[in-house]
């Protein structure tokens, strides 16, 4: 994913599951300040999973990744 720019989600904006190699680059990513659990970037069992110049802005994580 190169490029993209993503408002207001209603929950977790990206969310890779059991995914290998994995490129983010150059992402802008706005959510509301004003509802919780709206992650950015959410990384759910995946491997080799790279995030280069990106922004995140969110009142949860802005990136999260879990095993």
């Amino acid at each position: 994913m190169d490029g993209i720019v993503i408002r207001e989600s209603a929950a977790w904006a990206v969310m890779p599951v059991r995914s290998n190699d994995l490129k983010f680059t150059n992402l802008k990513m706005f959510n509301s300040l004003g509802m919780g659990e709206n992650d950015e970037i959410d990384v759910v069992e995946s491997q080799d999973v790279e995030v280069r110049h990106s922004i995140g802005i969110a009142l949860d994580d802005p990136y999260s990744t879990k095993a």
